[in-house]
């Protein structure tokens, strides 16, 4: 929850859906990630990765990965508990990367993946997927090979594995598909089946999602460019801001608005 003052963090009691305030003290971790089998909280703090031993208040925490740790202008952004590591998603002066390193901080950093841009990304036991401005795919921790999942309706913002789904979320619907299968992907929105996969064909000219027209330029929403690629972006109803951003100025009336997280704030 994000209030005037500065956020304001809850967990909730799986037992009767009840939500209790947590204390953040002077600190405002980002992208947590709650370890089950020792009760710490895993989050992004300062750019550093951290953890705490108690939820009640996050005010007491431990450096997990310092910034001398992480790599030359590494800054956390995400942070994945997967078995006994952690895998790390950070902007870096080149664009994002994902580091995989161990839940007490004694082994070092790995880089696994390297891209130009990572929109989203989620771990299973043996692979790591993730989601940029061209599409969504899988790079396996077993052999360090990357596989495309998906492309048409790029890009997808959000990505979460579940039970041999795979979940993501492009900026018009909502799609699963069960990547232990070839079967294409469904929009859940629509309770349909979908091409948008690595096994769909055809080769009918299409305008990219939310463009229109004859010549495919006119966008309705937020027109934003990514590495050259230009996207169109809905603009919400609610807040008035685009439903996705990538730098601040996406968000307009700069600098009173900032972009976090992907959302304009």
């Amino acid at each position: 929850k994000i209030q005037r003052d500065g956020p304001i963090l809850y967990s909730v009691n799986r037992a009767d859906s009840s939500l209790n305030e947590i204390s953040l003290g002077n600190s405002t971790p980002i992208a947590l990630d709650y370890d089950f089998s020792t009760g710490k909280t895993f989050a992004c703090l300062n750019g550093e990765v951290v953890s705490y031993q108690d939820t009640s208040a996050l005010s007491s925490f431990s450096t997990i990965y310092n910034s001398t740790e992480l790599s030359d202008g590494f800054i956390c952004e995400k942070v994945l508990v997967q078995d006994n590591n952690l895998f790390i998603l950070g902007a870096t002066q080149f664009g994002a990367q994902i580091l995989q390193g161990s839940k007490d901080g004694l082994s070092s950093l790995d880089s696994i993946l390297f891209e130009g841009s990572i929109f989203s990304f989620d771990v299973s036991s043996s692979t790591v997927y993730f989601s940029n401005f061209t599409g969504l795919y899988s790079f396996s921790l077993s052999d360090n090979t990357t596989t495309v999942l998906a492309t048409d309706g790029a890009p997808y913002v959000s990505t979460q594995f579940y039970q041999s789904k795979l979940y993501y979320q492009s900026l018009q619907s909502i799609y699963s598909l069960n990547v232990s299968s070839q079967q294409s992907a469904t929009d859940l929105l629509s309770s349909s089946s979908d091409s948008r996969s690595s096994n769909s064909s055809g080769s009918t000219c299409q305008c990219r999602e939310g463009f229109s027209g004859s010549d495919c330029a006119q966008c309705s929403g937020s027109l934003q460019w990514y590495a050259g690629v230009p996207l169109c972006v809905p603009i919400s109803s609610d807040t008035g801001f685009p439903l996705y951003c990538g730098e601040n100025y996406h968000c307009g009336n700069t600098p009173f608005t900032v972009c976090q997280e992907n959302t304009c704030k």
